[in-house]
């Protein structure tokens, strides 16, 4: 087992790389299975939102006692997966991520470097917290310390704290770049229509319709839809999602400005339709090597060594709701998207309809033309958005079909799905006007700021 102090010393030669996405569903755990085996850059697929959880728990504090520190990894963040043993709800979580249950992992190793390095120092840098777990996994697993030079994270723009009406801050850029002020950041990038779909599909099947409504939360739905108090998980699914889409994008817009040199752009597309050009051209921004992985066709994703299993919105083995308004893609389908594919840049054709795609071109224009996505539809000018948001959007009005499937849960899902039937409009009408205040009044989807001087993305 390492010393204390040699663990101190692989931790002082490493640097971070962080991927970061601002759509919510824009690919970051494809992106670190891609890195599963790269011998220079140390990704753990299950681990995820790192700053994120230590801004949420621990603040702004960059010394964490080593036993608050313990806690932390082995019970709050993500690293909590390979610490505790895969059963319950741990169990169900790794499968959810794509990871294959029965791969075989050193626990024991795990944990002894994580508690025997938090029990021997009384303080822990932030930094070192971030790097320890990933640290504790390369001994666990064998891996060759010395040719590590990254730890690859991934973390959302936005904190679960900061309100989508008021903006985000991006933070955790802030946060990253104090730490590892050499970092290199990953903006992972995908079509504003694609990712409008991917979260749409994921929220109105877990919610179990499009405003969340029960017979237990109607009065609150309303109220919350009233007062704008948006979340992902109290409804007006749509809505929610257009704001959030549009505030990330503009968020990390301004930190892209800001820390220019930290920052490329790779989009989702790329990875899928070029991916040997696009790896190749990010490998020489990073400074590692071209390894043989790589030059498979088809490449094969990895986690913890072993073959992914997918994790998308559309995929029932991560998104558990198969029978909600909206339909997963089925199991031949899941199984053939997990590595580069042409399917995931071209699904979200047929899960919008038109009027869909016409509000999203409208509203994310600027973004369409900077990224070099192509229009399918005839432009619009903002004015006539209220007339596109007549009709509804896919997942809001129940269809027969889906109300007879409550039958399969029982009476009383039956019941639930009747009365969503009889009580949505009032919410259908309010969300509406509340769009289109956001966009006419309030001018919330225009944002003239010029793109950062750097090359839009990578693969321009």
């Amino acid at each position: 087992m390492f010393e204390i102090d040699q663990i101190d010393a692989v931790m002082d030669g490493l640097n971070l790389a962080a991927c970061l996405d601002h759509s919510g569903r824009g690919g970051n755990l494809f992106f670190l299975t891609i890195f599963d085996r790269h011998r220079e850059v140390l990704s753990v697929p299950l681990f995820h939102y790192t700053y994120s959880y230590l801004d949420s728990y621990f603040g702004r504090e960059r010394e964490i006692l080593g036993s608050d520190a313990q806690h932390f990894l082995s019970t709050v963040a993500y690293t909590r997966l390979l610490y505790q043993d895969p059963v319950g709800d741990i169990a169900e979580l790794i499968g959810r991520i794509g990871a294959d249950l029965e791969t075989p992992f050193r626990r024991d190793i795990f944990r002894s470097v994580i508690d025997e390095y938090c029990e021997q120092s009384q303080y822990i840098s932030r930094k070192n917290v971030v790097l320890l777990p990933y640290v504790a996994y390369a001994i666990a697993t064998g891996r060759e310390l010395e040719a590590v030079r990254y730890v690859l994270v991934s973390d959302a723009i936005s904190r679960r704290t900061e309100s989508v009406v008021d903006g985000f801050s991006g933070k955790v850029v802030d946060e990253i770049l104090k730490d590892f002020p050499e970092a290199k950041l990953v903006h992972i990038t995908r079509d504003p229509r694609a990712t409008f779909a991917s979260p749409r599909h994921q929220f109105v099947n877990s919610l179990g319709n499009m405003y969340g409504v029960s017979t237990s939360s109607i009065t609150t739905r309303m109220r919350q839809l009233l007062t704008r108090d948006f979340s992902p998980d109290n409804g007006a699914v749509y809505l929610y999602w257009l704001l959030y889409l549009a505030q990330t994008a503009r968020t990390v817009r301004r930190k892209k400005r800001e820390y220019q040199q930290n920052f490329v752009t790779v989009r989702n597309e790329d990875l899928n339709l070029n991916f040997a050009p696009t790896i190749e051209r990010l490998l020489a921004w990073l400074g590692v090597s071209n390894e043989a992985d790589f030059q498979q066709e088809p490449f094969v994703p990895t986690i913890l060594g072993r073959p992914w299993r997918g994790a998308g919105a559309y995929n029932s083995s991560y998104q558990r709701h198969t029978n909600g308004p909206l339909q997963n893609d089925s199991p031949e389908q899941s199984k053939a998207a997990t590595g580069p594919n042409r399917h995931v840049t071209e699904r979200w054709k047929t899960r919008l309809n038109k009027r869909e795609i016409q509000l999203i071109e409208c509203l994310f224009r600027q973004e369409i033309q900077d990224l070099d996505y192509e229009f399918l539809c005839e432009p619009i000018a903002v004015g006539q958005v209220p007339r596109l948001l007549l009709g509804p959007f896919n997942g809001e009005v129940p269809a027969w079909s889906w109300i007879k499937l409550g039958k399969k849960e029982g009476a009383r899902e039956l019941f639930q799905r009747l009365f969503y039937s009889v009580t949505f409009p009032p919410f259908y009408v309010m969300s509406r006007v509340i769009l289109t205040d956001f966009v006419l009044r309030l001018g919330f989807f225009e944002d003239s700021s010029p793109m950062p001087e750097q090359a839009h993305y990578l693969g321009q």
